[in-house]
């Protein structure tokens, strides 16, 4: 559908029906998402966002799986911030190492 084509319905829906023109206003839909990571044969894991679009009845469920974005990449004038380094002290051990 051409956005021409869309305006041309969104127009004759508002033109007959008042009922259509206060649930169209209210711009609510329902979204729900979730991030999930599939397993491709070939490309390995590939993560994405689970979008699940419901009718008012649930009576059927449209799944919507797009690649999660990139992070954004740093501003040559921003460098990225790094964690400081990270000390752990090795564990003291209670067992003995020494040959008896």
């Amino acid at each position: 559908m051409t956005p021409p084509q869309a305006a041309r319905i969104l127009a004759e829906l508002q033109e007959h029906s008042p009922r259509f023109v206060r649930v169209w206003e209210l711009q609510e839909v329902a979204r729900y998402g979730d991030c999930k990571t599939i397993l491709h044969p070939e490309l390995g894991h590939i993560d994405v966002d689970a979008q699940l679009l419901y009718t008012e009845n649930r009576a059927q469920t449209l799944v919507a799986l797009c690649p999660c974005p990139a992070p954004p990449a740093p501003s040559p004038a921003r460098p990225p911030v790094q964690a400081p380094p990270r000390t752990c002290s090795p564990r003291s051990s209670t067992r003995s190492t020494t040959a008896s």
